[in-house]
């Protein structure tokens, strides 16, 4: 489904030369959708450069340019000027989107109306307290909760107690939040301006730090909110910039405490010098992961071990504040995670690995050979089974769905089946421009999608409750990787998601996934002290 807000460009992209719009769209697409029979007249192909690219389009250098030297502007130059603005309003472009205004995603009513912590919520806030405001003895801690257990909630509350308590006595107290992708650092942002409007009892500011940070002209005195990307922090600190570095410098010297979202990541070389540098004999750390490891093989014991002294061997979770085996059975128990059942889907797929390593396809910590990935990607069998059972699932089952695609070529390619089908699709990517992946991440929220296809995009902290089927398209070995997978979809009803969500594994001749409570037992050994 195409954005409203692009409809009025479609005219214009259509009338271009036919090779123009096939090259922009790639051949594996086109040879693709022709064995699907799909209509590939200049006006089709158009519909699914919008819907891939979105906002995007416009910086697409060859299409733009060809699409203004078709209406004699060869000179013009896209921007905040006037004749900009004037094509914009010819056209009934959005301004806002289209001139890449940077705007807070918009709170929904629904979304601020907060329930009431649950007590193993509450218990484990406490003890992050604690650390905070007490314990003298202990610098970090691991918070290891199941994904849609409400990890973010629980540490957003910690920090409304620190700003409470301390605010008074240091009045330019600064907290850190370090996260992994531009999404989740704007929804810490909104995360935590849900509950402080409520609760708050002094002004915060909330400083954003990624994507574009150059004019950032530093931290404002004051108790302030910094939500920094690993990647902008660590281009950061790498810059010969004296303002930027100026701005780290002060930003390292002022803090109170460093959340880290998604910690297990945090021993990459690169995300580990950036916490390293903010960390001083004074600066608390606190671990956000539903999974505080890596897979299961020997190297990764070690990384886990790692992970486990950088936050002094210090982890609390739900099984040790009650002593139980299964918190993930415990919290579906209690409506907190929605109940799970597991649905193969046979490809019937046969591919050849005569060639291959057998070690390559099975280890956790690759991914699967680009050949493999291309045959997956643009098999007809396989995509028609896939199709067809998403068209099943969404039609007769009235499925919010979340996809998880094999490669960037596949989700675009799944995109445009299933809109050719006349249902509501969206597919994001890593390539997709930050603006509109964040638009149609709203969307799917809001109800506006009733199925989102992504690539290398949401395994990760992505919240979007009310969605109660997962389809993995793309083959892992990685516990890590598939825990998070399936994770988006566990939010039960008490926490404002479903009762049951469905789990579609898609079944090639490889080996079978991992399995759900996996991930989250796995690791317990390298937490275990030496």
């Amino acid at each position: 489904m195409i954005d409203v807000k692009l409809k009025p460009i479609l005219p214009l992209l259509s009338k271009l030369p036919a090779y123009k719009l096939q090259n922009a769209a790639g051949d594996d697409l086109i040879d693709s959708l022709r064995e699907y029979n799909f209509d590939l007249d200049n006006y089709s192909i158009a519909e699914v450069l919008l819907l891939i690219h979105g906002f995007g389009i416009f910086e697409h250098k060859e299409l733009f340019e060809a699409i203004l030297a078709s209406l004699g502007l060869d000179n013009f130059r896209w921007g905040n000027n006037k004749l900009s603005r004037e094509f914009a309003d010819l056209y009934n472009l959005d301004g806002e989107l289209f001139f890449r205004i940077k705007t807070v995603v918009p709170i929904t009513e629904e979304a601020v109306t907060q329930s009431k912590l649950h007590s193993y919520q509450i218990d484990i806030k406490n003890s992050i307290s604690r650390l905070l405001l007490i314990d003298s003895n202990k610098q970090s801690l691991m918070v290891q909760m199941p994904t849609g257990a409400g990890k973010t909630r629980v540490a957003m509350e910690s920090i409304y107690d620190l700003i409470r308590v301390k605010a008074d006595k240091d009045s330019n107290m600064t907290i850190l939040w370090l996260a992994h992708t531009d999404e989740l650092c704007e929804q810490a942002i909104e995360s935590f301006q849900i509950g402080w409007r409520n609760i708050g009892t002094t002004s915060v500011n909330f400083v954003r730090l990624w994507g574009n940070v150059s004019k950032i002209n530093g931290i404002p005195l004051g108790v302030n909110f910094v939500v920094c990307s690993f990647q902008s922090a660590y281009s950061m600190l790498k810059t010969q910039h004296d303002s930027i570095a100026d701005l780290m410098l002060d930003l390292r010297s002022r803090l109170e405490v460093i959340f880290i979202d998604e910690a297990h990541m945090a021993m990459a070389e690169t995300f580990e010098q950036t916490v390293n540098f903010f960390s001083s004999h004074k600066t608390k750390k606190i671990g956000l992961s539903a999974t505080p490891g890596r897979d299961g093989i020997d190297s990764d014991l070690i990384e886990t071990k790692k992970l486990s002294r950088f936050f002094e061997d210090n982890i609390i979770d739900i099984g040790s504040v009650y002593s139980i085996d299964d918190p993930i059975l415990y919290l579906q128990k209690k409506n907190v995670l929605s109940a799970v059942t597991h649905e193969p889907l046979d490809t019937g797929l046969t591919l050849n690995f005569e060639n291959i390593d057998i070690k390559v396809l099975t280890d956790p910590t690759k991914n699967l050979p680009a050949a493999i990935i291309k045959e997956l990607a643009s098999n007809s069998l396989r995509n028609k089974k896939i199709i067809d059972h998403i068209l099943y699932l969404a039609i007769e089952e009235k499925k919010k769905i979340l996809v998880f695609a094999i490669s960037v070529a596949h989700a675009n390619l799944l995109s445009a089946l299933l809109n050719s089908h006349n249902l509501s699709a969206q597919s994001i990517t890593s390539d997709s421009h930050t603006s509109d992946r964040r638009e149609n991440i709203r969307r799917f929220k809001q109800d506006e999608i009733q199925i989102l296809i992504n690539y290398n995009i949401l395994s990760t902290g992505f919240d979007a409750p009310k969605t109660d089927c997962i389809v993995i398209a793309r083959p892992t070995f990685s516990v890590v990787l598939y825990s998070q997978m399936i994770g988006r979809g566990l939010r039960g009803t008490e926490n404002g998601g479903t009762k049951a969500c469905k789990i579609v594994n898609v079944v090639d001749n490889i080996l079978n996934q991992p399995e759900l409570n996996h991930a989250y037992k796995y690791f317990e050994e390298g937490w275990k002290n030496d």
